[in-house]
């Protein structure tokens, strides 16, 4: 067994037969499948610089089995819109019939099939209203995550396309979650690969372990009141829907400010649903009642809502009585004078979530919201750095905090350009600097500090996809204007204007930045 796995990874799989298999089974269109395939030869191109950029990645056979497992379980039928039939959306995914309905383009495939194989419950969490806009919000994340490889990447370069990202924040906030606690842990929970993990624990557990209870407790409301403003932000019916469970809230909160007679009106309640159960009983074990039952229901029914048989009433009475079942153990529960305090404050914790419907300018709030995550995000890099105890440890983090400051805000912003986090950066990137110093990783090229750190910190804006491959050249200008050339390896990448005067200027040959 031992020598057969040695012996499978000098094997490289051949992921289009395994794909073309699963095809020969779909009745999909020629040109259907012929996407699909070139899916797969797209990421076989880019794959390998998707991983050196972000690190925090699938390996490349997980990610196409994940591909491949899609199509197979949860695609009965894949078609493409014509230019005429698209009004609304570049797709249209129907989980429950198995049919996915987008743009004959790679990316917009792959989206469709990331989202046509996600579960709508992978979270259990208090108030209710958080399992729909935190699995909304990981689930959406994780789909445009799965494009990104074909996105960004095409086999010779990195560029981020901005203007092909679904949504800008709930992208921004799956990224974030990659840099705080991997990628594993995301991928697991959004494709909900084991019902018996309660993995937003795992999540609390992971964050709290690797940078403090503080950090955790803001992360996590920050989290929750992003994920609500922008579900309110992109689904409207989800904002009237939270408008009603408000009103049903208030009107709970007011009845209990008066105990006794919440507790009387409750009771009434109790003691009605009991009964109602009772006669549900006899009626199911009665023929003779089934059929007054069947009778009286369909008296007044127009047709296409008729019950048309015994057994389908029977199994109707059944629901009704499950619901009813229900209810009043809701009803006992509440009932309980230790669980009265409880409900209480539960109700009042759920309306200040609910009350974010009011919220005014809620494109602002959300920008608001995003900036106070970021900044969450830049102490944990901060963290990351600080325990970085080799070149290899500090390596990832400068890969990651470069990744972090390209992250699109918009089609025009990443990061780097939203002037509220000029200074959290500026910090951040400096102590990756000192760091990369105290572990002979770069040279000096000026006599300060501070235009050693002004100079090296542009490595953290640079597309070039292997940092170790970044070279830097300083040119004393003829003008007066002193300038830095980037170069990718060999190849002059870049270069720009620096105001650091050239009686600083330590080294003036090109130079590996990473050593």
């Amino acid at each position: 067994m031992a020598k057969q796995k040695i012996f499978e990874k000098f094997i490289k799989k051949d992921y289009n037969n395994d794909l073309e298999e699963v095809l020969s089974k779909k009745e999909f269109q020629e040109e259907v499948k012929n996407l699909l395939l070139d899916i797969m030869y797209k990421v076989e191109m880019s794959y390998k610089d998707y991983e050196t950029v972000k690190k925090n990645v699938l390996p490349k056979e997980k990610y196409i089995e994940n591909i491949i497992k899609s199509v197979k379980q949860n695609c009965e039928s894949i078609n493409f819109w014509k230019t005429t039939d698209v009004k609304t959306s570049a797709y249209s995914v129907n989980k429950q019939r198995k049919q996915i309905l987008c743009f004959p383009i790679s990316s917009k495939l792959l989206y469709c099939l990331a989202k046509i194989q996600k579960f709508d419950d992978i979270i259990k969490q208090e108030p209710e209203i958080l399992n729909t806009t935190l699995t909304n919000l990981l689930n959406t994340g994780n789909n445009i995550n799965m494009v990104e490889p074909l996105r960004d990447f095409n086999g010779y370069s990195w560029n981020i396309s901005a203007l092909d990202i679904e949504n800008y924040y709930y992208n921004l906030i799956y990224q974030d979650l990659i840099i705080l606690i991997g990628n594993n842990i995301l991928e697991e929970w959004t494709n909900k690969n084991d019902d018996m993990v309660d993995y937003m624990e795992l999540f609390k557990g992971e964050i709290e372990s690797k940078y403090g209870k503080t950090l955790l407790k803001q992360l996590l409301e920050e989290l929750k009141i992003l994920s609500i403003l922008l579900e309110i932000e992109t689904n409207k019916p989800f904002k009237k829907e939270m408008a009603e469970r408000k009103q049903i809230v208030q009107d709970e909160l007011l009845k209990m400010e008066n105990k006794q007679q919440y507790i009387d009106d409750l009771s009434k309640e109790k003691k009605k649903i009991s009964k109602e159960i009772k006669e549900m009983d006899i009626i199911i074990n009665d023929k003779e009642k089934l059929k007054e039952e069947y009778k009286k229901r369909n008296q007044d029914l127009p047709l296409e809502k008729k019950i048309f048989s015994i057994r389908v009433l029977t199994k109707k009475i059944k629901e009704e009585r499950e619901e009813k079942i229900l209810k009043l153990k809701q009803i006992n529960e509440k009932l309980n004078s230790n669980n009265f305090l409880k409900i209480q404050n539960e109700l009042k914790y759920e309306i200040e979530y609910l009350s974010l419907i009011d919220t005014q300018r809620i494109k602002q709030k959300i920008l608001e919201y995003i900036i106070l995550l970021q900044k969450q995000v830049l102490k944990a890099i901060s963290v990351k750095i600080e325990k970085a105890s080799s070149k290899e440890e500090l390596l990832k983090v400068l890969y990651e905090l470069r990744y972090f400051n390209l992250i699109p805000v918009d089609n025009k912003k990443n990061i780097s350009q939203i002037s509220k986090l000029e200074k959290d950066l500026i910090k951040v990137e400096n102590e990756a600097i000192i760091k990369m110093y105290e572990l002979k990783m770069t040279t000096e090229i000026c006599k300060t500090k501070n235009n050693n750190q002004k100079i090296l910190r542009n490595i953290f804006y640079s597309n070039i996809i292997k940092l170790e491959d970044i070279h830097l050249k300083v040119i004393i200008g003829k003008d007066e204007k002193n300038y830095l050339i980037f170069y990718d390896d060999n190849s002059e990448d870049k270069r720009i204007e620096i105001g650091i005067d050239k009686t600083d200027i330590k080294v003036k040959r090109k130079i590996k930045v990473i050593l």
